[in-house]
């Protein structure tokens, strides 16, 4: 950097979350005190070490790290430390500067361009870990290249103030200076940062300490030998500085940069190596060039091998959760590729399709398929790799699976699709619904049949009625209705207890069952009422119903003389009747409300007329 006057000073300005505000303790001040005291001092001993390697006496200092140092202590401490950076600054180039008003202009560019550096990477969500790649992007041209401009144009504007110099040697002043602030940027802070709460972590080996205490004297002997050899070897360094990048990340990288832009400032000093024989311009383009190669090739490198190694992370840790979502769910799970043969499948899936542990990977999916179903599976799967998406298979539609024995089971089966410039794989979730399709038959069951008896209810009957009448009143037929009571229910329940009244109550249902046509319907109303309904009675061409009748009133009969046979209760015979009504349409009725009413009339008439006989309506 070129300094004619003091050189200059640079703060960092970037506390990561937000600036943390001292209070008025006595122990936050002096925190804050040692920090404004630690900022001062390694700004002004680098700024002096600085000087002492200028190429031309006290004028041109081709890095300088005291802007570095300014950058990285605003990123981490905030901009309450800018007032250490500017008085550090200003005693930096007030021995060396024309008047204490050129020096204090000197040190306001300093501190004003650490100041934007430490803002503008703030702003863009700059990590101090440097370890990705936009935030070594964001140090180059935000930190480094755009923020430095303002130190070089404050201070070669005011060197201008103050003595007559050309055009060519105005920018020849700017660009050295902002090219040595630049350098200490690009130098100084990420090796700085590197430092952050280093230590030896659990776990790590002394032989990966070994390693890059090799690496570094490595580095260094490298740099050294090219930097005192004629022979133009610079490029030598790189495979060094990519080992530690490599190996290390920037707490590797940026100490190597940090070596090896040392020895060549050094040499370009002495002049020698690469630096023999040429002039001041010369020199400082060569090792400015060299410096920013090493800088960039080294921080950049480890930017891009933190982010690699943290997406390697990332996929480690989704392939694990992943692989704890495919064990612990509840359903088989299925990866099917373009070609119809599965790539994955996890462990419920080789319970539920009865194969062994990676039985089933290679396997056409279609082997999962019942065989009545593959030629109905194959065009939907054609049909959906037209237009993949997330969605349920064969919505509405009864799907079945197939296991290893041949034996079929309901499923139903979700699919995703998850595709790549590779290739493609279709994601199935197959649940077993065979447990949810017997609760449902159960539940439709139940909702039309009585539980004790197994016989129809009394909606079953009721909805069979309606449909018998709408047949009957269509073809001119006959419906019946037989309304049965058990006698004496009442009396069982209070001297056996109910469960033995229940077992009764079974036992007459099925021996309703029993003397019932094929075509007809029996149905338990209810506590001990019980419902015939009789259907296809035969029609009489002359409108009396008679034949109706004579095949109501021998179904009646067998009921009667089914009840009159004991009924084994337990160690006990029991003997039982049953009242038994019957109403006869378009007899008696021709709507189901009526007919079910004069059928429970002429029930309670045979209750009257005495236990066990049956009496028509009508």
């Amino acid at each position: 950097m070129p300094i004619e006057s003091p050189p200059r000073y640079r703060p960092a300005l970037l506390s990561p979350p937000r600036l943390r505000r001292f209070g008025t303790r006595p122990g936050a001040l002096a925190g804050f005190a040692l920090r404004l005291v630690l900022v001062a001092g390694a700004y002004y001993v680098a700024g002096r070490l600085s000087l002492r390697v200028s190429l031309v006496q006290r004028q041109v200092t081709p890095i300088w790290p005291p802007t570095g140092i300014a950058v990285v202590a605003l990123l981490l401490w905030g901009r309450r430390v800018w007032p250490a950076i500017a008085v550090a600054a200003f005693l930096v180039n007030a021995p060396i500067g024309p008047n204490p008003l050129v020096a204090a202009a000197i040190a306001a560019g300093n501190t004003l361009a650490p100041l934007l550096a430490a803002t503008l990477l703030t702003r863009a969500g700059f990590r101090p870990e440097l370890d990705r790649l936009r935030d070594a992007l964001a140090l180059i041209f935000l930190g480094a290249l755009l923020s430095m401009t303002v130190s070089a144009t404050v201070g070669t504007v005011a060197l201008a103030s103050v003595r007559r110099t050309s055009t060519a040697g105005f920018w020849g002043t700017w660009s050295v200076w902002w090219t040595g602030d630049a350098m200490g940027v690009l130098v100084v802070a990420p090796f700085l940062l590197s430092l952050r709460g280093i230590r030896r972590p659990r776990g790590t080996s002394w032989r990966r300490w070994a390693e890059a205490s090799a690496v570094l004297a490595g580095t260094a002997l490298v740099a050294f030998a090219i930097m005192h050899s004629r022979l133009r070897l610079e490029y030598l360094v790189f495979p060094l500085l990519g080992w530690a990048a490599w190996r290390f990340g920037q707490r590797g990288a940026a100490p190597a940069a940090l070596i090896t832009s040392a020895i060549a400032i050094w040499a370009a000093v002495d002049g020698t190596g690469p630096f023999a024989g040429l002039g001041l311009a010369q020199k400082m383009v060569t090792l400015q060039v060299f410096n920013a190669s090493v800088a960039l090739a080294s921080f950049v490198l480890a930017a891009l091998v933190a982010e690699r190694r943290r997406a390697e992370q990332e996929l480690r840790q989704s392939e694990s959760r992943t692989s704890g979502l495919l064990a612990s769910a509840p359903n088989a799970i299925l990866a099917v590729g373009e070609d119809g043969r599965i790539r994955l499948a996890n462990a419920q899936a080789e319970t539920m399709f009865g194969y062994e542990p990676q039985e089933l990977l290679g396997l056409p999916v279609e082997a999962l398929v019942p065989v009545g179903l593959r030629a109905v599976h194959e065009r939907h799967r054609a049909t959906y790799l037209m237009d993949p998406g997330t969605r349920p298979m064969g919505l509405g539609l009864d799907l079945a699976a197939r296991r290893k024995d041949g034996s079929e089971f309901p499923v139903e089966i979700g699919l995703s699709w998850h595709g790549s410039p590779e290739g493609g794989e279709i994601t199935c979730v197959v649940s077993d619904i065979t447990e949810r399709k017997r609760a449902e038959q159960e539940i439709a069951y139940l909702a039309y049949h009585d539980k004790l008896t197994g016989l129809a209810n009394r909606a079953k009957f009721d909805d069979q009625l309606g449909v018998a009448l709408a047949r009957a009143r269509r073809s001119g037929g006959a419906v019946a209705v037989l309304s049965i009571d058990i006698d004496g229910l009442k009396r069982v329940n209070d001297q056996f207890g109910h469960a033995a009244g229940d077992e009764l109550i079974a036992e007459s249902g099925a021996r309703l069952r029993g003397v019932a046509r094929e075509t007809d319907l029996v149905a338990r109303q209810g506590g001990d009422e019980f419902l015939i309904l009789l259907t296809d009675l035969p029609q009489d061409p002359t409108g009396s119903y008679r034949d109706a009748q004579a095949v109501v009133k021998e179904v009646a009969r067998r009921v009667r003389d089914r009840f009159a046979a004991p009924f084994p209760i337990g160690d006990t015979e029991l003997a039982m009747t049953a009242s038994v009504g019957i109403s006869i349409a378009p007899i008696d009725a021709t709507d189901a409300s009526t007919l079910l009413r004069n059928a429970d009339t002429a029930m309670y008439r045979s209750k009257q007329a005495g236990s066990g006989e049956f009496v028509l309506y009508k």
